[in-house]
């Protein structure tokens, strides 16, 4: 014998449950003023994605072509969540529009796990500037990537970028 779905039974009874506890959603999530299409709009605008670092750093190759170093920045203390910045110091930043970067919107949030395995989310973005930093400024930033042209400092690929970036996460988020 077969057994039909709360949403079978609905449908044939003529109720339209399903759609009735979307719509009562949405009116509990209403400002005042807002229609329901309004709430959704803003719903769908505050829904978010979570990116890794490496998801990060293969789209900043993507989009560069000629790349002299990239520096992270956290604007507050790791072990909080807030915006951390990353800058490609590139030639091409004169046309760099980070809107049209992969994660140019603030629907993204970079994901790290914390030390007890939960993920961590942190505001980001993504700056160009076609000014290269002078040796000296560029040990206060994470280097998530360097060219070799630079006389007091080593080339660092982006997976050695990448490992310093995870200790430095880890190292404070331990502290």
């Amino acid at each position: 014998m077969e057994q039909k779905s709360t949403n079978d039974t609905a449908a044939q009874s003529g109720s339209n449950k399903p759609a009735e506890n979307i719509a009562f959603r949405i009116d509990n999530r209403r400002r005042e003023g807002e229609s329901r299409e309004d709430v959704i709009n803003r719903c769908l605008d505050e829904t978010v994605e979570s990116v890794t670092l490496e998801e990060v750093t293969a789209a900043i190759e993507e989009e560069f072509d000629e790349i002299s170093c990239v520096r992270f920045a956290a604007h507050v203390p790791i072990d909080e969540t807030g915006l951390v910045i990353f800058t490609v110091h590139t030639p091409e930043a004169f046309d760099f529009d980070e809107r049209e970067f992969a994660f140019g919107t603030d629907r993204y949030r970079l994901v790290f796990p914390d030390i007890d395995g939960l993920d961590r989310e942190y505001e980001f973005g993504v700056e160009a500037s076609e000014f290269s930093p002078g040796d000296e400024r560029l040990s206060d930033y994470t280097h998530v990537y360097r060219a070799d042209h630079f006389e007091s400092l080593a080339p660092l690929t982006f997976a050695e970028g990448l490992e310093s970036l995870r200790t430095r996460f880890r190292d404070e988020l331990n502290a």
